[in-house]
């Protein structure tokens, strides 16, 4: 191959370069040219004879260069400054309807949000960390991890949980939680067991009785040990994927919440404070309210059913009387000397359940 020549000249009294890229062997009959003109290149290189000289780019009749008219070269107006506070508008409508959704949802409750939390943090001891959470994923690997690499962490924790032959796979569906808590206080207090609860909540969904989407959660039914999480899946723009991290820490908090719960409603201990574990447990059930559900209403999938999972978590909480006509004001707390399944429990439903609608209604 030639060799390629480039050549830069100077325009006299004009200080500034004309580039010109040379390709070919030099000096030869096929040598073709191109110049680069700035805005305003009529000006600068001196009115249209300059141009004409220009190996003929300039045509004289049409006052264009290879075809761009020069007066639109010379009046072009600068480039815009550069800014910092450019925004993708991608699924504003989607944000502005989880927002309202959230809202909606805070306006039926009898309680308040932010008093709830002070509550949360107030009952901070009484939480039991999941086994799943040794799954999760570190602050370093959520910003270093490729989604090649995420992906197949996650399939293999997926894997992991699979192959655990002593614990039972339970779906909880968007917005279900607290009526899995109901419905485990209600078997346990009619002296079931766990296991019964479990297979119950399992049955629901190989019968058909719920359609929905669920997160998956793997619980040793001898221990009540919540072993593992796995959450709902959607679909997010490829620059996006980031946020999954997020639906990764809300399934774990979930998988908390039930380990948590499951602790004091199943494996009651002769010193738990009776009082304080019916707060703790009226807590567990409240803060599904306000719970991260962007999994399931953030959804990008072509056939996602983002209303209808809105309206299934609303549905589920009022039928969990957290919410709506059934809500309760938690005012009608009890004492208690010592708390076991097969006495104190069952006041603990009456208390956590009054006017609480039937599953039959769901």
């Amino acid at each position: 191959m030639d060799t390629l020549v480039q050549s830069v000249s100077t325009y006299p009294g004009i200080g500034i370069f004309d580039l010109s890229g040379t390709v070919g062997p030099a000096g030869s009959s096929d040598t073709f040219a191109m110049y680069l003109f700035t805005n305003g290149a009529e000006k600068i290189f001196g009115g249209t004879e300059a141009l004409d000289a220009a190996l003929g780019l300039y045509q004289s009749s049409q006052e264009s260069i290879l075809g761009l008219n020069i007066t639109d070269i010379s009046t072009v107006p600068d480039v815009p400054e550069a800014k910092d506070d450019i925004t993708d508008n991608a699924g504003e409508q989607e944000k502005s309807d989880a927002e309202k959704f959230y809202s909606d949802i805070e306006k039926a409750l009898p309680f308040s949000v932010a008093e709830e939390k002070e509550k949360e943090a107030a009952l901070a001891d009484m939480y039991v960390t999941s086994v799943a959470e040794r799954f999760g994923f570190s602050e370093t690997e959520k910003e270093t991890l490729t989604r090649d690499d995420y992906t197949a962490r996650c399939r293999d924790n997926l894997n992991i949980f699979e192959g655990d032959s002593f614990s039972l796979r339970v779906p909880v569906g968007a917005g279900e939680l607290p009526l899995l808590m109901d419905r485990i206080l209600k078997v346990v207090s009619e002296g079931g067991s766990l296991e019964d609860a479990l297979w119950e909540q399992i049955d629901r969904y190989e019968q058909g009785f719920v359609n929905g989407n669920a997160d998956l959660f793997w619980i040793d039914p001898e221990s009540g040990e919540v072993l593992g999480a796995c959450k709902y899946e959607r679909t997010v723009d490829d620059n996006e994927w980031r946020t999954l991290f997020e639906d990764d820490s809300a399934v774990l908090t979930a998988a908390d919440d039930l380990a948590s719960f499951i602790r004091y409603a199943v494996f009651a201990l002769a010193g738990d404070d009776p009082e304080r574990v019916k707060e703790f447990l009226e807590h567990l059930k409240n803060k599904q309210a306000y719970a991260d559900y962007a999994r399931f209403i953030l959804d990008l999938k072509p056939d996602a059913e983002i209303n209808e999972a809105m309206e299934l978590i609303k549905s589920n909480l009022t039928a969990a009387g957290i919410m709506g006509e059934n809500a309760s004001s938690g005012g009608n707390s009890k004492s208690y000397n010592t708390l076991t399944p097969e006495s104190e429990l069952k006041e603990i439903i009456e208390s956590i359940q009054s006017e609480k609608v039937s599953d039959s209604t769901i």
